[in-house]
Formats: C-alpha cells, sequence, structure tokens
C-alpha cells in the first residue's frame, strides 16, 4: 500500500491495517513540513470527510476512528499543496 497515484520521492503515504474495522492509521512522511488534507470519498463519488492535519519534522501520523464510516469501499486522498496520494480502504 505505499505506492500511489501522484505518489511521489517527497511524499510517501502508508494506510493500515487494509481492510479495517476498527481504527485506521494514516503514517505521512514529506521532505517538507506541509499541511494535509485528508479526505474519505464514497463509491458515489461524495466527500463525506475532510480533515487538516499539520506535518511536523517531515512526519504525520494520524489513527481514525472508523466508527462513523458504513461497511464499503472508500477513497483516502492525502492533499498537500498540489500533490495528492490516494489509497483505496476496505471498512468491514
Amino acid at each position: 500500500w505505499d505506492n500511489a497515484i501522484g505518489e511521489n520521492a517527497s511524499m510517501i503515504a502508508t494506510v493500515y491495517p487494509n481492510p479495517v474495522s476498527d481504527v485506521l492509521s494514516i503514517e505521512f512522511t514529506s521532505t517538507s513540513n506541509k499541511d494535509v488534507t485528508i479526505e474519505f470519498i464514497n463509491t458515489l463519488g461524495q466527500v463525506i470527510s475532510s480533515d487538516n492535519f499539520v506535518v511536523t519534522n517531515g512526519l504525520l501520523d494520524v489513527e481514525l476512528s472508523m466508527d462513523k464510516y458504513s461497511k464499503g469501499i472508500y477513497q483516502v486522498n492525502l492533499i498537500s499543496n498540489s500533490s495528492i496520494i490516494t489509497k483505496t480502504v476496505i471498512v468491514e
């Protein structure tokens, strides 16, 4: 799960476990301290959540509760400046 569309050497994202049932961990590494927006998009293309995070010392480590998400497949976008890393996550 380390490779994604839009990923480059200056930004790396790891999303686990996948599939997920309770808590999703997102590790984001960047060569610069950029703000990151994490979006969850459902299969209809609707943005169902969008949260902003600050990257400090080149690392962001976030744990997100999956309680509010129905079972299904979601696209997770990590957006930083003009770069987007896209992951697919299955919620069980």
